[in-house]
């Protein structure tokens, strides 16, 4: 029997994950040469990159098997690592050791939320049953391929970019990174974003990367970004579940 070639393995959609991965490093080596802003872009456009994955996934169904690994290879270097590692160079010299705490706690959240992701992935029977003693907050209203368990590590990194971009304080920043981390490893649901709204998310982050890169209107732009970050963060959950009681 013929052994599989890697490349009859790969799909069009996971072009666009090995973009995702290429430009999280990317935005690495832009941390170690202290280009923030342009790491800080290229981490958004992998937000970008993992959104289109999915939609030519979804578009041409032809995402192999080895799409699933992918992503989550691709997500750990752009969502986890590259958001932790820019952190780390930002705010280290002020805050040593609450700054590699947050960090080391976002990067281990980051990569079992993303582990869970891959075996619900191939077990999706699992969804309602690892949900345990909160079943009861599952929306029954909604497909279990149109929610995510725990908040996705894009929204997480989204929220981090932002509050950096803004200059936050580093407290803050922190306090956040370790929020995020539960969140993103909690049974809360949270909706995905596909269709009208995964355009506009997607209309927005783009708006935000052309705003950063041209120097326009940033002070107005990044806020109003990070409010809509912040809301699917702490309010989508709630939409669900009062769908749910409707």
């Amino acid at each position: 029997m013929r052994k599989p070639s890697i490349i009859n393995l790969i799909s069009a959609a996971d072009l666009f994950t090995v973009a995702n991965a290429l430009l999280g490093f990317t935005a690495i080596i832009c941390v170690v040469k202290n280009k923030i802003d342009f790491a800080i872009m290229l981490i958004l456009l992998a937000i970008l990159a993992d959104g289109v994955d999915g939609f030519v996934a979804r578009r041409f169904s032809k995402k192999w098997e080895i799409g699933d690994y992918l992503d989550i290879m691709a997500d750990t270097i752009s969502f986890c690592v590259a958001p932790a590692v820019l952190i780390f160079a930002l705010y280290y010299n002020g805050f040593k050791i609450f700054v590699i705490v947050s960090c080391l706690i976002f990067v281990v959240s980051g990569v079992l939320r993303l582990a869970r992701f891959c075996y619900l992935t191939e077990k999706p029977e699992a969804f309602p049953k690892m949900l345990g003693k909160v079943q009861s907050t599952f929306p029954s209203h909604l497909p279990e391929s149109k929610m995510f368990m725990g908040l996705p590590a894009p929204g997480a990194a989204l929220v981090i970019l932002l509050f950096s971009a803004l200059k936050m304080h580093p407290v803050i920043i922190t306090v956040f990174m370790i929020i995020l981390s539960f969140l993103m490893i909690s049974d809360i649901t949270y909706p995905k974003t596909r269709g009208k709204t995964g355009l506009l998310s997607g209309g927005i982050i783009l708006i935000t990367i052309a705003s950063m890169f041209f120097s326009f209107h940033t002070e107005i732009i990044l806020p109003i970004t990070l409010i809509f970050a912040l809301f699917y963060v702490f309010f989508s959950p709630l939409t669900l579940k009062l769908g749910k009681n409707r």
